[in-house]
């Protein structure tokens, strides 16, 4: 065999297995059913840009709590009340989006999960003062004794 043919082979494989982890990761996205959301109990996830300064943003992940499900023309819609008390309407692919992103990053809601409260720091001991100055020879200022 030539060295090309060589090269073209190792190619091959390489594709093939890029294409395995493709596969691979495809399937590890979560699926998400909308029949099964519990109105009370369901959260979900929505991420929304904060601005922290003036000029500069931040994505931060709220999250909240289905809290009803009307239609609107024939479609369904959900009201989602976050932790903050704000509220928003979710169509369908709002809500399966929701959904998908809580699945991902519920081991963060402190709703749910609440941290942990940190022990008080532990202080160090005091020294005790040290010891009064005994020295044959005495401070200015002071007469020796005799």
């Amino acid at each position: 065999q030539s060295p090309s043919t060589m090269s073209s082979s190792a190619d091959v494989k390489k594709e093939e297995k890029k294409g395995e982890g493709t596969e691979a990761k495809k399937e590890e996205t979560p699926t998400v059913d909308v029949g099964s959301v519990e109105i009370g109990t369901t959260r979900v996830a929505k991420i929304f840009k904060v601005y922290v300064t003036k000029y500069k943003q931040s994505k931060k992940t709220f999250y909240g709590t289905i809290k009803e499900k009307w239609e609107e023309d024939g479609k369904p819609r959900w009201t989602v009340e976050y932790d903050d008390e704000d509220k928003e309407d979710f169509d369908e692919e709002e809500l399966k989006q929701a959904l998908m992103l809580y699945e991902k990053k519920k081991k963060l809601d402190r709703k749910i999960f609440p941290r942990e409260k940190r022990a008080a720091p532990k202080r160090k001991a005091e020294k005790p003062p040290p010891p009064k100055r005994t020295s044959k020879y005495p401070k200015r200022g002071e007469a020796a004794k005799n």
